[in-house]
């Protein structure tokens, strides 16, 4: 029924209706829950009204939408929500005056606050009530918002009818509630100092009639009291400082600086400088006041907190109170006396004044220390100690040397037992045991590294300078007077607390002040803080990290109050100083170490501004203090030398204009600086020497290498003075001139720490024009220097602090020159020219043992429970001591080397194996062998594949555990796990590590035909492999055209002359040998044994059906690579012809759908012919060889036999010669006949001949079966496959011809699969092929059953049959002798089928089937044997269940199923069943990726299916289609089909036509033609309709005709057309108008007929 809509009505319309109905129902439901909620409420039934008031204010046209708005607005619901707001108000009020005992204060407020939101609501729908107004008035009022109650009074007043009173119109009838909203609101203008409203009132008369005076407004409640009073008390909270009461743990300035700092957010240092940011403007709350307040136990404390917040694990030893400072004078001192001077300073955090302004910034301790350090045994590290020494002392007295070291001086207390010798290995274990900061500044911090300074002229480019020389004052003159430098204890710390405390200041002048007693000079003790007492190490950085934050506000400050507070700016441009010397000393540490560096110079340059602008505010300082003016001049100087070279004139300038204020002063003066790291010490000496070493530093300054030199003679000329001067000290029978005589002078009575430094210049120069003899000579002299010191009795002379001053100076030295050393020697490739002498050998021996009591120590640490060893105590000292350490060993392992070569005595591989073996073992027990970047671990890798033997292989696998974590197991040797962090392998270790494996590992041996798999070194290999990277991608002319030539080869056409060319030996492709740095690589052939290794793996995991045949890709690009190096290493071309065939293999195996498609065929063709290709260039090059070995024999034949199986599947089924077409293009320009020219497609050209390609494949075979015969000694090794090719081959080309040699090469095979094979997994091929060439021979006519029972009985030794069995009675006709060999070959499959234990072969079966269908007539025996192997009614969609054999060659496969499905076809057509051919075809579709050559399987199909139908059921589907179905009567057949489809029974009809027209159905149903429509309607017209229809007709005409024209309609009945035409005819005489078009039946409406009657029947 259609619908109908009016133009007028829309269905919006409706719905609007609908709404505004459903709307009016819910007011009206609203006001009735609201009376009850009121009832409720009077009677106090407070829950009973908070439910209904819910309820009410559930409904939708009460409350507003998500938005806060309402969406519907009428006076009847403004009515209803100012009266259900109001109310609920109300209730909420009146509950809170009931039970305000029971409810908390939170209540209260909670309860407050909501009647007040509800009353606010309510005033927004309608004018609120007077008692509304007084109960918000009141609640405001005990709030004290007097906005809110203005806002409310105002409202009231300015209503309509109170408008009327205040204009005067109506002077009458003032109801008091509205005089008390006058009073209330007079009062609150009053309250907040506005202007009288009553005055204003008085023109209008008003006044008469109001007295404010008289009028008693109503008191608040006692909740609104409450209320009122709790305001009142925030108030008076809120009034008062918010005041942070800080507790202090210490009485020290310390922890004021701590407690100021946490007070604030944390902020960088760099993000202050930068961006100019005050960490108290990132508080959240601002510090109105603050309070100090001492802890009960900071008057128990002694101990003052002043260790390095950096050095807290590294020590817990306290440093002294008092340190002494000895002050130079007009006479030089003596090495001993400069470093007694620093012994005695031992807790001074100050950079040595010699130091570079760039030195090394101590690393942070990383968790490679942490988290992996390895516990070894004590009993394991001590032993490993004593077999170190043991070793190596055997060792050296090889060379005739022996170790300069004492065992027992680790475990010593005195020196009473010791001599020269051993008294710094004592001072050593000293430090080691009292290790505190003061020792760590000395060995970390000092880093006596050369680093560049910023030249003001070159605009911040840095250049090598010894600008760090300025920094010491040790170059002074001697003479020295003590003053006492104490620590800053408690000074004037309780005053500044006081007053603090006392006058509750803000934050910001809490820091203001705290910086002030720091940094200010105190006229009543002439006392600075910053300059007169040691500060700790925290503090320095606490007071530096607040200064930093308060910088802009104190420039700003100091600008009007400059004259007030000087030395404070002054104290702040020694800060900023003292920090911008610190910025260029981490700048250069991670420029060196390659990091980025961005932040720091951005810091550089805004601290380099800063200081600028301080230093132009303090020359504004009017008032003459000479004291404050050297100050000033000297903090000034000290940046100067960070922002000019060495060579400015300011400099000078600048130290002469403090001389000569120094000389105004009459006392001696002297500033320390103890807390400033970068500005020395300041006396009138330090100025003298400052200007000495200037004008000598001028003289021997070497310019940077970066830079163009301007007078190449001058600088070769100072380096050597520089070089003699030097030299002359250490050895002084060396000559000098008398004109550089000055500088002997100076430099030789200059401390020990400047002539390390000047040999750094020395030995910087050398490295920067790559001089390694000159570096060697450096290096060897400077160790020389350092044994000299610790051997000279000025070092025994000084005191125990002295001592240790001195050595650790020497250790931290001895590691930065080594390093150095190290550098130089890896950047020539650990190559040098220069011979090392003796006496350098005993002088590195000396060094390496001065460290030696580090590990000895360590070991004995590790003993004792009760004492935390060295290196865990001290992490970041030891990690540096590690480092120098694995670099001495690294030196001292190369070096010995080098002169073991050279001794005749000694033997060079045993000698450096037994040396790398100590010196690892000794640093992998304590966890450091990969230290200082892994140098230890780089040389021991260089220098052991140096050596190919089993030793060295040994101590090569632990050396890439260590380095790459490549755990090499296997020898009996498994590597153990040092705790080092793995790194990548680079393109100059894998080179000479990979030539070293494969050498080692083969010794000479082809790896295609080694024993052992060698799997464990694979992922060496692989990874050497990976980081060369693809050697194509070089760029090499060569190589590209050694590319192009194999690219071109690999796609040239397969002909005659190329196997010509194979086995005459004839190469003919030119391939040019690149003899790069990767050729020596190539020709070792670590590509080749790579991928060896990597095809095993893959066979592997084929045989588990898990490779894939992506994993062949790197395979093959690794034997591209080989061969395009032209090592002609024919075993290259044999693996790439078997992955190709691998490829292939996969491709026809799995599934058959790229048989099918031919583009895809074609590919897998191309892919094929690369794979014989490669076979065919494999025995060129092994042909062509001179020299043939018996095991490139071996490789030969496997490669001839490749080749024969790779052409044999080229050849036959499924690729049918596919890869020997060669097609030029796809299209070709052709001249037509007439002379036109047409594009066509062409075709495929054979480039060999069938015979060619025959007798390539005999060649193949034959060639292997030459060589198996050649190198086997016993036949059970004989391999069966050759010869079964060559029997089946000889069989398929000419069988009458070659019928002698098929047999006899199967019977070859037959013997040798017997030998070779087991009983359980027996061999069938060989076999079979035997049986069925005999059975072919016999059906041909070629041999007589005789003959071919007597070739059988050659294999009786696997058929195990009786000599009965191989005879046959020649007196039968010829006919039943074979009749009786035929069924002799059924038993022989028969046993074949036994034998195959896992019933993989599927031929015999098919063979037994074939012959008593063709031979025996038998189809029931063959339909039963192909039933084994068909599957045509399961559910799976697999129609042949069949199994590959291992042997069966890819593809062949699916060339069986289709064999056995066409078989299968003909036996059932034989038989009739039509049906089971129905299936068939339903499966075909199905399975049509499982078998070859579909489309004419399925056309075979369905040809039999309908041709064997129409015999079975006779019927003529073209009479049914054609003439029957068109003629029927549409309503009649939709009447009886109707009829049908409600009578049919399953019992009424035969099983075979049940079923036959329901799989004709469904076969019609899943094809897309017409093949089984005739079938489908036949069927169902004959069988099903056809009866059915006759049968009511004859009911009907008995019912209403005479009997005549019933006999008449029974006659029709005969035959199937007149009944259709019956049917006809009745229902033409019962149409009055026969001139109309009749409507036919179609075979859609039969079709839907037959699907609903198949559905019902079965």
């Amino acid at each position: 029924m259609s619908s109908f809509n009016a133009l007028n009505l829309t269905l919006q319309d409706e719905q609007l209706d609908a709404e505004e109905h459903s709307r009016e129902l819910q007011i009206e439901e609203s006001f009735k829950i609201f009376q009850k909620a009121l009832i409720e409420l009077k009677a106090r039934r407070y829950d009973s009204a908070h439910v209904l008031f819910e309820e009410l204010f559930a409904m939708d046209v009460i409350m507003p939408n998500k938005w806060g708005l309402y969406t519907y607005s009428t006076p009847t619901l403004n009515s209803l929500r100012y009266l259900a707001f109001r109310n609920r108000g109300m209730y909420y009020y009146t509950y809170l005056v009931d039970h305000e005992s029971e409810l908390a204060t939170e209540d209260i407020v909670e309860y407050t606050l909501k009647v007040v939101e509800n009353l606010v609501e309510a005033i927004q729908h309608g004018e609120a009530d007077t008692t509304v107004i007084a109960l918000l008035n009141q609640i405001f009022s005990s709030y004290k918002t007097k906005r809110l109650q203005r806002w409310l009074l105002e409202y009231e007043l300015t209503r309509q009818e109170n408008t009327w009173i205040i204009l005067g119109r109506r002077r009458r009838g003032m109801l008091p509630q509205f005089k008390e909203i006058l009073k209330q609101y007079d009062d609150l203008l009053k309250s907040i100092r506005a202007p009288c409203f009553i005055q204003a009132l008085e023109p209008n008369n008003v006044r008469q009639y109001f007295d404010p005076d008289k009028i008693v407004t109503r008191p608040l409640n006692p909740i609104l009291i409450k209320i009122k009073e709790m305001k009142t008390q925030d108030e008076q909270s809120m009034k008062e400082l918010d005041m942070f009461d800080v507790t202090l743990k210490k009485n020290s300035w310390e922890a004021v600086a701590k407690c100021i700092k946490e007070l604030t957010p944390h902020v960088k240092n760099s993000v202050m400088l930068t961006k100019s940011v005050d960490p108290y403007g990132e508080v959240e709350y601002s510090i109105e006041a603050v309070k100090f307040i001492l802890s009960e136990s900071t008057l128990l404390e002694s101990e003052d907190e002043g260790t390095n917040e950096e050095d807290e694990k590294e020590s817990t030893e306290k440093p002294q109170a008092i340190r002494s400072l000895k002050v130079e004078d007009s006479t030089e001192i003596s090495v001993e006396n400069k470093v007694e001077r620093r012994a005695e300073n031992p807790s001074s955090n100050k950079r040595p004044l010699d130091d570079s302004i760039n030195s090394k910034i101590a690393p942070r301790s990383s968790k490679r220390f942490k988290d992996k350090e390895q516990e070894v045994h004590e009993d394991d590290s001590a032993k490993i100690v004593e077999n170190f020494l043991f070793e190596i002392s055997t060792l050296l007295s090889s060379l005739s040397m022996k170790i300069p070291y004492n065992k027992s001086t680790a475990s010593a207390e005195t020196l009473d037992s010791f001599d020269a010798e051993c008294i710094s290995s004592l001072d050593l274990v000293k430090c080691l045991k009292g290790w505190s900061s003061w020792h760590t500044d000395l060995f970390i911090q000092n880093d006596f590294k050369l680093g560049p300074s910023t030249s003001g002229r070159t605009g911040g480019i840095e250049v090598l300078q010894l600008n760090s020389l300025l920094k010491s004052n040790m170059l002074a003159d001697s003479g020295v007077s003590v003053f006492n430098i104490q620590e800053l204890q408690g000074n004037k710390i309780e005053s500044f607390l006081e007053s603090v405390n006392g006058r509750k200041m803000h934050f910001q002048e809490v820091r203001f002040r705290f910086l002030h007693a720091l940094l200010s000079f105190n006229t009543d003790s002439h006392e600075r803080l910053i300059v007169d007492y040691s500060w700790s190490a925290s503090l320095s950085k606490t007071v530096e990290w607040i200064l930093l934050g308060l910088e802009p506000s104190m420039y700003e400050f100091m600008t009007s109050n400059l004259e007030k507070y000087p030395f404070l700016a002054l104290s702040v441009y020694e800060i900023l100083v003292n920090r911008l010397g610190s910025t260029y000393e981490e700048l250069e540490a991670k420029r060196v170490h390659g990091s980025k560096t961005n932040d720091l110079k951005s810091q550089r340059n805004h601290l380099g501004k800063k200081l600028i602008k301080w230093y132009s505010l303090l020359r504004k300082y009017s008032i003459f203090d000479p004291k404050w003016e050297i100050y000033l001049g000297w903090a000034h100087y000290c940046y100067l030398q960070y922002s000019c070279d060495i060579v400015d004139h300011r400099l000078l300038a600048s130290l002469r204009d403090i001389e000569s204020k120094l000389k105004l002063l009459k006392s001696n003066f002297f500033v320390a600086y103890p807390n400033y790291r970068h500005i020395p010490s300041l006396n009138p000496a330090a100025i003298n020497s400052q200007i000495r070493k200037i004008n000598i530093i001028k003289k021997i300054s070497i310019v940077d290498a970066s830079e163009e030199p301007r007078e190449n003679k001058e600088i070769a000329q100072n380096v050597e003075i520089l070089q003699n001067v030097l030299l002359r000290t250490i050895y002084p029978e060396t000559k000098c001139s008398l004109d550089d005589q000055d500088m002997f002078t100076f430099i030789c009575n200059s401390p020990f720490i400047l002539k390390v430094k000047l040999w750094e210049v020395l030995l910087s120069f050398y490295v920067s024009k790559n001089d390694m003899r000159n570096i060697l000579r450096s290096y060897f002299n400077v160790l020389t220097l350092f044994t000299q010191v610790i051997a000279s009795s000025d070092y025994l002379s000084l005191s125990d602090k002295g001592r240790q001053q001195m050595q650790l100076t020497i250790l931290s030295s001895v590691g930065y020159f080594t390093s150095k050393v190290i550098a130089s020697l890896a950047g020539k490739n650990w190559k040098i020219t220069e011979n090392v002498t003796f006496e350098d050998l005993k002088v590195l021996t000396k060094t390496f043992f001065l460290f030696f009591p580090v590990l000895d120590f360590e070991s004995l640490m590790r003993n004792d429970p009760s004492k935390k060893p060295f290196f865990k105590r001290a992490v970041k000292s030891s990690s540096k001591m590690k480092d120098t350490i694995a670099n001495l060993a690294t030196v001292f392992v190369f070096f010995f080397n080098s002169e073991s070569s050279s001794t005749s005595s000694v033997q060079n591989s045993s000698f450096t194996t037994n040396m790398i073996w100590s010196f690892h073992s000794l640093l992998g027990a304590f966890g450091f062998c990969d230290a200082s970047e892994g140098n230890f671990l780089k040389i021991c890798e260089r220098l052991l594949c140096r050596i190919a033997d089993n030793d060295s292989l040994t101590l090569l696998k632990q050396v890439l555990w260590c380095r790459y974590h490549y755990l090499i197991a296997g020898d009996n040797f498994t590597p153990e796990q040092h705790p080092t962090k793995a790194v990548e392998m680079d393109k100059g270790n894998s080179l000479p590590l990979g030539i070293y494996l494969v050498r080692l590992l083969y010794q000479g041996k082809n790896p295609l035909l080694a024993s052992g798999s060698k799997s464990n070194l694979k992922p060496v290999l692989d990874n050497i492999i990976e980081t060369i990277g693809n050697p194509l991608l070089s760029g090499s002319q060569i190589i590209e055209r050694n590319k192009y030539e194999l690219t071109e080869y690999l796609e040239s056409p397969i002909t005659v002359q190329l196997f010509r060319n194979a086995f005459s030996g004839k190469y003919t492709l030119a391939l040019t040998t690149p003899y790069d740095e990767l050729q020596e690589f190539m020709n070792v052939g670590v590509l080749y044994v790579s991928s060896i290794q990597s095809l095993n793996l893959y066979r592997a995991r084929k045989k588990l059906m898990q490779a894939r045949p992506s994993e062949l890709d790197s395979i093959i690009s690794m034997l591209k690579n080989d061969i395009i190096y032209n090592t002609k290493r024919f075993e290259s071309w044999y693996l790439l012809g078997k992955c190709y065939a691998y490829l292939v293999e996969d491709d026809l195996m799995w599934t058959s759908d790229k048989l099918t498609v031919i583009e895809k065929k074609n590919s897998i063709a191309m892919t094929q012919r690369q794979s014989i290709l490669c076979f065919i260039m494999s025995l060129t090059l092994f042909f062509a060889k001179k020299i043939k070995l018996p095991e490139d024999e071996i490789i030969a034949q496997k490669a001839c036999e490749e080749m024969g199986v790779e052409l044999i599947s080229a050849y036959l089924k499924p690729m049918e010669k596919l890869c020997f077409t060669w097609k030029r293009s796809e299209t070709t320009l052709a001249l037509g006949e007439y002379g036109d020219v047409s594009e066509r497609r062409s075709q495929g050209t054979s480039c060999i001949s069938d015979f060619n390609i025959e007798q390539a494949i005999l060649l193949s075979f034959k060639t292997s079966g030459y060589f198996l015969d050649k190198n086997s000694n016993d036949d059970s090794t004989y391999n069966w496959v050759t010869y079964y090719h060559i029997g089946r081959m000889y069989f398929k080309i000419d069988r009458k011809k070659h019928c002698p040699d098929a047999f006899e090469s199967i019977q070859k095979a037959c013997k040798a699969a017997v030998q070779s094979s087991a009983a359980k997994d027996a061999v069938i091929e060989p076999h079979y092929s035997l049986v069925n060439m005999c059975f072919k021979s016999v059906k041909e006519g070629i041999n007589t059953p005789k003959e071919a029972l007597k070739l059988l009985s050659t294999d009786k030794e696997f058929f195990k049959e009786e000599e009965v069995f191989w005879k046959i009675d020649e007196s039968l006709a010829i006919d039943y002798q074979i009749r009786v060999f035929y069924q002799k070959i059924v038993k022989l499959l028969k046993i074949l089928i036994a034998s195959d234990k896992k019933k993989w072969h599927h031929r015999p079966r098919y063979r037994i089937s074939r012959i008593l269908f063709d031979e025996f007539t038998d189809t029931d025996g063959a339909l039963n044997e192909m039933g084994a192997m068909m599957s045509i009614k399961s559910t799976h969609k697999n129609l042949v269940n069949i199994w590959k054999p291992d042997f069966e060659r890819p593809g062949k496969h699916f060339v069986y199923t289709n064999q056995y499905v066409i078989f299968y076809l003909d036996i059932l057509f034989r038989k009739g069943d039509f049906n089971s051919i129905g299936l068939v075809c339903k499966k075909i579709r199905r399975f049509g990726s499982g078998m070859a050559y579909v489309n004419k399987a399925s056309e075979h199909a369905v040809a039999l299916y309908t041709l064997c139908a129409r015999r079975k059921l006779h019927i003529n589907e073209k009479e049914y289609v054609e003439q029957i179905l068109p003629a029927i009567n549409y309503q009649v057949f939709m009447k009886n089909s109707q009829n049908l489809l409600d009578s049919a029974k399953k019992e009424d009809y035969s099983e075979e036509i049940i079923d036959g027209i329901k799989i004709a159905y469904q076969l019609k149903k899943v094809n897309n033609g017409i093949a089984f429509d005739g079938i489908c309607l036949s069927l169902f017209l004959k069988f099903f309709y056809m009866p059915l229809a006759a049968s009511l007709l004859q009911e009907e005409e008995t019912a209403k005709e005479p009997k005549q024209e019933v006999q008449r309609s029974v006659s029709f009945q005969t035959t199937d057309v007149n009944t259709s035409a019956s049917g006809t005819s009745l229902s033409v005489q019962n149409n009055p108008k026969p001139s109309l078009p009749r409507k036919r039946v179609s075979k859609k409406d039969a079709f839907d007929k037959i699907r609903m009657l198949v559905d019902k029947l079965t």
